[in-house]
């Protein structure tokens, strides 16, 4: 027992011995460095001297163009390039829906025209003629649907000469429009005073002009028509054209049209989908929470309403209920009065009987 107890303390000793030993050292360090000197935290640098050429020649620094900004600066290029080349052809080739003639188009000059028709005419024929050649329709295949695959046959198109017209800047183009402007409100504040005088309001004045120009656009246009004969397309005259033709042309142009409108809405569509998917999921969720909510407001409302209904319900009878429950209360008092003068008679009736006897 008592080996066990010196081998304890002995223990306990060195324990206490190795942390006076750690104390000791870390205030011998502590010491140690507060008796180090106090920085003065200033640096002497010395910086080589410039150094220039023997020639006296400048060096120029240059810095080569990264390949991706170039490339970029010419896409930019092209593609303002190509906008302003779209945007100097004519209104009609940059509306695909309307019908274009193709091949080569023919004259169409009718006797007993005006000077300016000619004119007109003949301007139009240019801009046709240029038109087809440097914007020129590509025919669609025909397809030719076998028992194995489907082939397609190449369809032939003679493109007509090329037709050169005058150039034209843009401001030239401006002020022929400010002028046809000009000139057409002109014409039309002189008709519309030449029916004002003859008795006519402004209103009625406007509204005949509207009228007689409708008139006048299906007169013109009632005489050509644009069918497909065994010749190609393009503007005929309206009695050698059969309705069966002219109908079935419209219906495959509508049909042409609604399709490729359909393929560019659904193109469109699928792009939004992709680009705005989230916004559309949260937009429906959004959507079911306010349908959701609506519909609860609704159910409210009707709930309001039945219950108003039945407080005005309850109001009016309340009214009569406590006039019945008055009328129920005096009757009680009367019949009360009445018994307790019966019960009197009868007190006494009994009190002259037991006197009797």
């Amino acid at each position: 027992a008592s080996t066990f107890a010196t081998s304890t303390n002995s223990i306990r000793e060195m324990a206490r011995e190795e942390r006076r030993a750690a104390k000791r050292a870390r205030q011998e360090l502590e010491a140690a460095l507060a008796a180090l000197p106090a920085p003065q935290f200033e640096y002497e640098l010395a910086a080589p001297e410039d150094i220039g050429d023997d020639d006296g020649m400048a060096v120029e620094t240059v810095v080569e163009e990264d390949a991706a900004d170039r490339d970029a600066a010419e896409r930019e290029r092209m593609k303002k390039e190509a906008d302003r080349l779209y945007e100097a052809r004519s209104s009609v080739v940059k509306r695909p829906e309307l019908p274009r003639p193709t091949g080569i188009i023919p004259d169409f000059a009718e006797k007993g025209e005006s000077r300016a028709e000619q004119l007109i005419k003949d301007e139009l024929l240019t801009l046709l003629r240029h038109d087809a050649h440097a914007f020129p329709i590509l025919p669609q295949p025909e397809a030719d649907i076998g028992k194995k695959k489907k082939k397609r046959k190449k369809v032939k198109m003679e493109l007509p000469a090329e037709t050169p017209i005058d150039f034209l800047t843009e401001e030239s183009l401006d002020t022929a429009k400010s002028l046809l402007q000009a000139e057409t409100e002109s014409m039309y504040c002189e008709k519309v005073l030449a029916l004002v005088s003859k008795g006519k309001s402004q209103t009625e004045a406007e509204a005949i002009l509207a009228l007689a120009n409708t008139n006048a656009s299906q007169q013109g246009g009632a005489g050509v028509l644009y069918a497909e004969t065994e010749e190609g397309k393009g503007w005929l005259e309206a009695n050698n054209v059969e309705a069966v033709d002219l109908m079935r042309l419209e219906f495959e142009t509508l049909q042409e049209a609604t399709l490729s409108l359909r393929k560019r809405n659904d193109k469109a569509e699928s792009k939004l989908s992709v680009k705005h998917g989230g916004y559309a999921k949260r937009a429906d969720s959004l959507k079911h929470g306010a349908l959701q909510k609506f519909a609860e407001h609704q159910n409210a409302k009707i709930e309001v309403d039945v219950f108003n209904t039945l407080r005005s319900h309850e109001v009016r009878g309340i009214t009569t209920r406590i006039d019945s429950l008055r009328e129920d209360i005096e009757k009680l008092e009367e019949d009360e009065i009445v018994a307790q003068k019966r019960y009197g008679d009868l007190l006494l009736e009994k009190k002259r009987l037991q006197l009797k006897k």
